[in-house]
C-alpha cells in the first residue's frame, strides 16, 4: 500500500466504517423493519454531514455544494420514511449536523 492510500484511510477509516454500517442501517429503515433504525440513520447521516461541514468550512472553502447534499439528504431521508413521524426525522438530523459539527470546531475528538 503506498503512503497516500495508507494516509486516506487512516485519517478517513471512521468515515468508511460509518458509510458502510448507513447502507446496511438505510436498506434497514426503507424496509420499514424498525422505525428506531430510521430514527438512528438520519442522526448519523447528520452527524457524517457535521463533519463535512466543518472540514468545508475550516478550509475557507465553497459551501454551496454541501449545502445542497446536505438538504437533498435531508429531503431523501423524509421521503423513504414510511411510517415515522417526519418532525422527529428533520429534529434528530438537525441535531445530529450540528453537534458533529460543534464536536469538530471545539476539538473535543481529533479530526483529520
Amino acid at each position: 500500500m503506498d503512503k497516500k492510500a495508507q494516509w486516506e484511510w487512516e485519517s478517513f477509516w471512521l468515515e468508511y466504517v460509518a458509510g458502510a454500517l448507513l447502507v446496511i442501517a438505510f436498506y434497514l429503515s426503507v424496509r420499514g423493519a424498525y422505525v428506531g433504525v430510521t430514527y438512528a440513520v438520519a442522526f448519523i447521516i447528520g452527524a457524517i454531514l457535521g463533519k463535512f461541514w466543518y472540514d468545508k468550512i475550516r478550509r475557507h472553502r465553497n459551501t454551496l455544494y454541501i449545502t445542497v447534499l446536505t438538504l437533498a439528504v435531508m429531503l431523501g431521508i423524509i421521503i423513504g420514511s414510511i411510517g415515522t413521524d417526519r418532525r422527529i426525522i428533520v429534529v434528530l438530523y438537525v441535531i445530529g449536523l450540528l453537534l458533529s459539527y460543534v464536536i469538530h470546531k471545539e476539538k473535543w475528538i481529533k479530526s483529520a
